[in-house]
Formats: C-alpha cells, structure tokens, sequence
C-alpha cells in the first residue's frame, strides 16, 4: 500500500483517538505507517523534476507533518540540552 493511501485509511482511527483525547492510541495508529512511508522515502524522489508529482509528494510530507503535529509537539520529546 502507498503512504498516502495507508495515511488515508488510518486517519479515520487517528481521529477518533484524538477526539477522545487518547493521545497514545493515536501514536500507535500513526506507527503503523511506518513501513509504507519508510518506502516513500526509500522509493520516491520527493523533489521530481515533474512539478505536479513533487507538489503531491510535497502535500502528502505536509499531511503527514500536521497529522503528527497534531497528536504531540514532537519538539517536547528531545531532551534539553545542559
């Protein structure tokens, strides 16, 4: 399955995690996407020198930015630095 497919059928579940505030499920839901977007980055050229695949490619990192930046402020996980 292509990320951008396994991301639209996970969002459905994603959702309903975060609208009861279960944060965690979420996470767990967003870490079953790791296979197919671990092949994006393997298989695919974000940057293509066809503007209308870049810009898909360009969207579907943007999706997946805000999907994550909406179940935690990913920032918070790294520690200080002393």
């Amino acid at each position: 399955m292509r990320a951008a497919q396994a991301l639209e059928a996970k969002q459905p579940a994603i959702d309903q995690a975060l609208s009861r505030d279960e944060y965690e499920v979420a996470m767990r839901e967003l870490g079953d996407l790791s296979a197919p977007v671990d092949r994006f980055f393997t298989d695919v050229l974000v940057m293509a020198e066809d503007p209308v695949d870049r810009q898909a490619r360009l969207a579907l990192l943007t999706f997946l930015r805000r999907t994550i930046l909406n179940i935690a402020d990913i920032a918070e996980v790294a520690p200080e630095q002393s």
